[in-house]
């Protein structure tokens, strides 16, 4: 068992990894590679010694990896500071390697439900410029230019010059082949078998990857939330569907996703009816889409009257409109967001008590209402199963518009930067 031991002096991981002894001579030096830039990328700042010791490296397989880094300029050295109070060591001071965040920048951009976003961000993924457009339903024609065009943009608007943009990752609704970057099966109109990232390509002139939003998503959690302490998680997300795939980070170097993700049409009341004389599944009972449509009916019903003076379209609020009315004391919304919620917490307590992950990552817009967060945490906290002194930890993931196309940023530097 091998140890990686942060600057500081606290222990980051535990790791059970055998490198460079037997097989495919050029397969073990690219995972090698693989390894040495995901441990400076998750763990720096990190000296040379540290990521030997950690990947049971020889030091003359670190120095030729972190010598081609140092020569593409895409990593730094950076002196390690001595502790408040301590005396100064005579000599040469620990020297620690770090990504340098305005080496490269990468695209990110996410086909959401509502909205399509973009972003623009350095190598550690802070962002440099956003945008965000429409939804897209539409033809796969009409999505490629509507794409192409605002990655233009967003490139223009900014000060970086394209030979500095390393590539991009889209986080496409659909199931994907990240390996050639092809659409799968999408429920969007002509998407499926589309070679998105070829086209993207061809557009723009940029490196293009393609990833399911989801798994996106979980990258952008893997690379940026150093906080981050679970190898086993489930990332449970509510939006206009849902999903909850469960994630096991290898070491915290890379990881695996597990399950297509898809929980929408479980079944959470089997005499609950909710279209054609169906069982009630998850979805109609608990999404945004389903939430929105129970607060429509009471507004019809006469009830909800504060959420529907709120409504911009008259009789049809939105999932923001539906929040607002709970902030202003709406009784009747806030009865059916709390009866979401319940279907919500009980189907996710159904999933820890199966799986017993270490921690979970809840990403809801709904959950940014500290009422609704709190619930949830009750209906959760009081229904697990055998958890007494190892109950997951559970957090909530920031609120951000952009989460999605950051996801898709995450997925760009994966696969251009720490695989390539």
């Amino acid at each position: 068992m091998l140890k990686i031991i942060h600057p500081a002096g606290r222990q980051v991981c535990k790791m059970y990894i055998v490198t460079g002894q037997g097989g495919n001579l050029p397969l073990i030096k690219e995972q090698n590679k693989f390894l040495i830039r995901e441990v400076i990328y998750k763990f720096s700042p990190i000296s040379r010694i540290q990521i030997a010791e950690s990947l049971a490296l020889t030091p003359s397989t670190i120095t030729t990896n972190v010598n081609e880094l140092l020569n593409k300029k895409l990593i730094r050295e950076c002196v390690k500071e001595e502790p408040c109070g301590e005396s100064k060591i005579l000599g040469r001071h620990p020297v620690n390697l770090e990504y340098d965040p305005g080496a490269r920048y990468f695209i990110g951009v996410d086909i959401g439900p509502y909205t399509t976003t973009f972003v623009l961000t350095d190598l550690m993924g802070n962002m440099v410029s956003r945008q965000k457009g429409p939804a897209q339903s539409g033809t796969y024609q009409q999505l490629i230019p509507f794409l192409t065009g605002n990655i233009s943009k967003l490139l223009e608007k900014s000060s970086i010059k394209p030979e500095k943009v390393m590539g991009a990752g889209i986080g496409v609704p659909a199931s994907v082949d990240d390996n050639n970057g092809t659409i799968l099966m999408s429920s969007r109109s002509d998407w499926s078998g589309k070679p998105m990232a070829a086209d993207i390509f061809t557009k723009t002139g940029l490196e293009t990857v393609i990833e399911n939003n989801v798994k996106a998503r979980i990258t952008a959690a893997d690379l940026f939330n150093r906080n981050l302490k679970a190898d086993i998680f489930l990332y449970y997300r509510i939006s206009s569907g849902m999903s909850c795939p469960m994630v096991i980070r290898k070491n915290k170097l890379g990881t695996r996703v597990i399950g297509s993700s898809e929980i929408g049409h479980m079944i959470v009341e089997r005499n609950g009816k909710s279209s054609k004389q169906k069982p009630l599944i998850l979805h109609y009972a608990a999404s945004e889409q389903a939430i929105c449509g129970h607060c429509e009916r009471a507004i019809k019903n006469n009830r909800a009257r504060i959420l529907a003076g709120l409504c911009s379209v008259p009789g049809k609020p939105s999932i923001n409109e539906v929040l607002e009315a709970q902030r202003a004391g709406d009784r009747d919304t806030d009865k059916i967001m709390s009866g979401a919620i319940m279907y919500l917490g009980l189907n996710l307590v159904n999933l820890i008590n199966f799986v017993h992950p270490e921690g979970v990552l809840i990403e809801a817009f709904i959950m940014t209402l500290p009422k609704n967060k709190n619930l949830m945490l009750e209906i959760i906290n009081s229904n697990l199963y055998n958890y007494e002194s190892s109950a997951p930890v559970i957090e909530f993931v920031p609120y951000n518009e952009h989460i999605g196309a950051l996801g898709g940023a995450a997925v760009a530097i994966k696969h251009f930067l720490l695989e390539g």
